[in-house]
């Protein structure tokens, strides 16, 4: 029987097999969102590469709408909003998760200040929903809990029905799931879809090292940030996924978009100490 709360949501969530995830790897250039972490910190703003990420995934929905779709019931159905399901976990295994909505509109401050406002509400306390799911994961017996699990799956995604105490309207848990396992070491890492949250997309965000590369033909050693996607292949088929994962990947090698992403007041500043942090020869991933 699974003893900590992780164990027994997810063997609440999977009690079989049951999964029509793909998954693929990519190993992104670190270098930009490495020259971008630094130069936001001398602006004096804090930015992380969860948020740069979690951007980036947004970015690839709102320049191919057609991607920005979900299950739900028995149908495809196109989601109204572009917004990404960031999840970390606490040193004492307990899952924090936020949808941060509207990623289209807002500038990458913005995104970082909200998922630091929730890490920090959960470790003052104030994160009542966080603390609601925790202690029903946790007290539930395992039998009970995955009928709750089953029913939230079917409230929540057939009928659409909004779960206040879990944070979640009528349209989920967002159209990209951000989930950071780098800060524990952990480099590759394909990570499921979980049936209770239903994104069509899941990005695994593992801890960037330093591994060989080939440039022009040459052997080197680069900055690397290894990134895991798992797509729902009911929602994401063919030549799309092809275009999903290019386009991400290329967002997240371009200096020049990320700085576009920045407040418009710091953005010449950010430009400067950017370009003085990656080589004058650097490209961008070109797909």
């Amino acid at each position: 029987m699974p003893k900590t709360v992780p164990e027994k949501l997810t063997a609440a969530m999977w009690p079989k097999p049951r999964d029509s995830s793909i998954t693929y790897d990519l190993d992104v250039d670190a270098r930009p969102i490495l020259a971008l972490v630094k130069a936001a910190e001398k602006v004096g703003f804090r930015v992380t590469p969860t948020a740069i990420v979690s951007k980036a995934a947004a970015q690839v929905l709102v320049e191919y709408p057609d991607l920005n779709r979900d299950v739900r019931g028995w149908r495809l159905r196109d989601r109204k909003e572009v917004d990404v399901w960031v999840t970390m976990t606490d040193e004492e295994g307990r899952l924090l998760g936020r949808r941060v909505d509207q990623m289209d509109t807002r500038d990458l401050v913005g995104v970082q200040e909200e998922i630091t406002e929730h890490a920090s509400a959960h470790k003052e306390g104030r994160d009542w929903t966080g603390r609601i799911g925790h202690g029903l994961v946790k007290w539930a017996p395992l039998p009970l809990l995955r009928g709750i699990v089953r029913s939230l799956e079917f409230l929540l995604h057939t009928l659409r029905v909004p779960i206040g105490l879990l944070g979640i309207n009528r349209e989920g848990a967002g159209a990209v799931h951000v989930t950071n396992v780098g800060p524990f070491g952990v480099k590759h890492v394909a990570a499921p879809i979980p049936p209770l949250m239903a994104n069509p997309y899941l990005v695994a965000v593992g801890e960037i090292h330093e591994k060989p590369v080939v440039v022009d033909g040459a052997l080197e050693v680069g900055s690397v940030l290894p990134i895991t996607a798992t797509a729902d292949h009911r929602v994401l088929v063919g030549i799309k996924a092809a275009r999903w994962a290019n386009r991400f990947e290329a967002l997240l090698t371009d200096p020049d978009w990320m700085v576009s992403q920045m407040p418009e007041e710091v953005r010449e500043d950010v430009r400067s100490a950017v370009d003085a942090l990656l080589p004058e020869d650097f490209e961008p991933y070109d797909g």
